[in-house]
């Protein structure tokens, strides 16, 4: 595991080849999924950049470096 991000809505995960999977709420685009919808399974997010070294954010907005 590289690294994890939980927030109360929302969860990210950046495993060892860069590759981030999250689940939870999406209103907003908070993890980057397909569809404004709820994700309810940890699920790969491909919409993602390339090499992502870090992630944060709050209740409706996610920052992706």
């Amino acid at each position: 595991m590289k690294s994890f991000l939980l927030f109360i809505l929302f969860f990210f995960h950046v495993d060892c080849r860069d590759k981030v999977y999250a689940f939870g709420r999406n209103d907003f685009g908070q993890i980057c999924a397909q569809t404004p919808q709820a994700v309810a399974s940890i699920t790969e997010m491909t919409m993602m950049p390339s090499k992502v070294k870090f992630i944060s954010g709050g209740e409706e907005h996610t920052l992706i470096l």
